[in-house]
């Protein structure tokens, strides 16, 4: 699906520091339980950003073939286990991940204007699943729309173009990693990492639509985005103090 529009909407920064909350160690020795899932969807975004600031084109492309959530919240999975705790894929059927956000997932539905719907999931709904499930903490990896960065839809993509005058292209992953106590559905840690890596794409080309990314860099794609994503994921997950600060092996 093709899109534009040419408000003054521009990537402020690329790269810009994440922020977290901590879970203390009396709260993390307490969790029996955990229910982990992945919702960023199948949608991949093309996102071109002209030489004059504010002009903005692109597409959305379905990429079910990728099996980003499944894969993520595997990770997500793995990585808890290894750190002690007992953690399960928290079941969503018969529903869908796009069921439990406000709206579908458009490009051009996230503007920014006032009172526009939140990007992030339905947590309660997600919270009484867990529940059902005998889990005592929730861990969603969700869409979200960073205040620091403007100009990219919530999931991820990729980003093409001038910002001030500088040549970009880079892969980006705009999500949230929030843990809930699944009685209350309080929140107990949020981290929400950098939405893209500082380094150029270089290798990467863009393209107008995602169909004429030849099958080898559709690899290189799907690749550079799940790398980015299991980063960010590391990353988060240590502020969170729910792994070591050891890198997974």
């Amino acid at each position: 699906m093709q899109w534009s529009f040419a408000p003054i909407l521009v990537i402020a920064s690329l790269g810009v520091a994440g922020c977290s909350t901590t879970l203390s160690d009396t709260q993390v020795n307490s969790v029996r339980h955990v229910a982990v899932i992945s919702m960023l969807g199948n949608t991949f975004h093309g996102i071109h950003i002209g030489v004059l600031p504010g002009i903005r084109t692109g597409y959305d492309a379905n990429v079910g073939d990728w099996h980003v959530d499944e894969d993520i919240t595997d990770y997500l999975r793995n990585r808890l286990t290894a750190n002690g705790f007992t953690v399960a894929r928290l079941d969503l059927s018969p529903k869908k991940t796009e069921d439990f956000y406000s709206k579908p997932l458009v490009s051009n539905h996230y503007i920014r204007i006032e009172g526009y719907a939140s990007p992030e999931p339905h947590y309660a709904e997600l919270c009484r699943l867990a529940v059902g499930q005998g889990d005592d903490m929730l861990l969603v990896l969700g869409r979200s729309d960073d205040p620091n960065v403007f100009g990219v839809t919530p999931g991820y993509g990729l980003v093409d173009g001038h910002v001030f005058g500088r040549a970009l292209r880079s892969v980006y992953a705009e999500f949230v990693i929030r843990a809930f106590d699944t009685q209350s559905c309080s929140q107990r840690a949020v981290a929400i990492p950098n939405p893209s890596d500082p380094k150029p794409a270089n290798t990467l080309p863009w393209k107008d639509s995602y169909e004429a990314f030849s099958v080898d860099e559709k690899v290189q794609l799907k690749a550079a985005i799940k790398a980015r994503i299991r980063s960010e994921i590391d990353q988060g997950l240590r502020t969170m103090n729910l792994v070591s600060r050891a890198s997974p092996t």
